[in-house]
């Protein structure tokens, strides 16, 4: 509580400590009991006084991230100066709204306080008399809200840089956590030539070019975490080179409608530099990409197969063995256009990685491929684990038929 008041300006940062240990675990589960553990680095030292007001905020995270016991009572805290501070001193307020847009990217409320939160969030989006600059906070903490609870916590604290710059992103349209639309709106100044999302076309071209073909456990196997994120801080700043070579950008990776071809030439060996290149962050391996593909999909607001579709697509494969494959396909026609066309582009990328030249080297088969993508592609919004247990099977067979069966002759190129 003291490094929240500190960070809004009320209290003293001299008098604020953090206490963590260099190696810490991190609660993985949302509830309160029973919680997995992963180990992740922190801090270097204990019982540190935080040097700055971003620091201060990183303390709160890694006390939210080590004990999920104390989560909903941050943001009960959160919440409460929120909306306690008086309004001459909005600035205050602001800032207390900067830190709940950053702990809702990093961990999750428990299932007990998530609805309240969403109604406490909802209620401050237009509230009349509430400063511009709050409402679009609250409007993007909402947002956050939705994807974090689906994601569950982040394994690691943010850095410094990664923490100034989620403040900075409300009111902004990041890669990560918008919806397509909005995503497109934003990038078709500098690629109009594209369909498609150009993170999109630029992790899945990454994980070609690094040679992700012949990494055994491709999308199975996770990248280095501080690798993913150090990527993703420079892809949400708009540099697309973090991933892919010019030729990428000005066309020669796309077709004319922005769509990936087997044949487009990006299959060759990678010509990136690993690490950083002149201080530039690159990308190290196809595992990074690969995984920052899946949380690209994961983290979009609504499901590249939008709820509305779930049970159709159920409904295709719940008669004999594979169901109807066609009716499967069929379901992508009835898709939105923008959501018809990143699902055709994922799944030619799909069929790429299910040759059975790669397969011998992946060890990934169409029915591994299925089982990974199901939850990225479809969501199942049933409380009930035993129904969700059920629709498993049936998602990843509809995504298996999808592999096998879409192609050109379908009339959906």
């Amino acid at each position: 509580f003291k490094l929240i008041l500190a960070y809004q300006g009320v209290g003293n940062i001299s008098s604020c400590t953090i206490h963590v240990n260099n190696s810490i675990s991190v609660n993985s589960s949302r509830s309160n009991t029973h919680d997995s553990q992963t180990s992740l680095p922190t801090f270097s030292s204990v019982g540190t006084t935080p040097t700055n007001l971003t620091q201060a905020v990183q303390g709160i995270l890694s006390e939210g991230i080590v004990c999920a016991e104390l989560r909903d009572e941050i943001y009960c805290q959160l919440c409460k100066q929120c909306t306690s501070v008086p309004n001459k001193e909005s600035e205050a307020r602001e800032r207390c709204w900067e830190i709940m847009v950053v702990t809702l990217i990093t961990f999750p409320p428990t299932k007990d306080l998530e609805n309240w939160l969403r109604k406490f969030l909802e209620s401050k989006c237009g509230k009349e008399g509430e400063k511009e600059g709050i409402a679009k906070h609250a409007k993007f903490a909402v947002k956050k809200l939705n994807v974090i609870c689906k994601a569950g916590p982040r394994g690691r604290i943010p850095s410094l840089t990664e923490i100034e710059k989620i403040k900075d992103a409300p009111g902004s349209v990041t890669p990560f956590g918008s919806a397509l639309a909005d995503i497109m709106e934003s990038q078709k100044g500098k690629y109009p030539h594209l369909v498609v999302p150009i993170i999109l076309t630029s992790l899945a071209d990454a994980v070609i070019r690094l040679g992700g073909c012949n990494v055994e456990g491709i999308f199975r196997v996770p990248g280095d975490t501080e690798s993913m994120y150090e990527v993703k801080m420079e892809l949400e700043r708009g540099n697309y080179e973090v991933c892919q070579n010019n030729s990428h950008i000005t066309g020669s990776s796309v077709h004319h409608n922005g769509m990936m071809s087997a044949s487009s030439g990006i299959f060759g060996p990678s010509n990136m530099n690993n690490g950083v290149n002149n201080g530039v962050v690159c990308m190290k391996d196809a595992n990074v990409s690969a995984s920052l593909l899946k949380m690209w999909l994961r983290e979009l607001p609504e499901p590249i197969i939008p709820n509305k579709y779930y049970d159709k697509c159920l409904e295709s494969v719940s008669g004999g063995e594979n169901g109807d494959a066609k009716a499967s396909v069929k379901i992508l026609e009835k898709l939105p256009k923008l959501n018809k066309r990143v699902m055709l582009y994922m799944i030619r990328f799909l069929q790429v990685l299910a040759d059975p030249e790669n397969q011998k080297k992946t060890k990934m088969t169409v029915e591994n491929l299925a089982m990974v993508f199901a939850p990225n592609f479809l969501v199942c919004e049933s409380a009930s684990p035993q129904t969700i247990f059920e629709n498993t099977k049936l998602e990843q067979l509809f995504v298996k038929n999808l592999i096998l069966s879409c192609n050109d002759s379908n009339g959906l190129g």
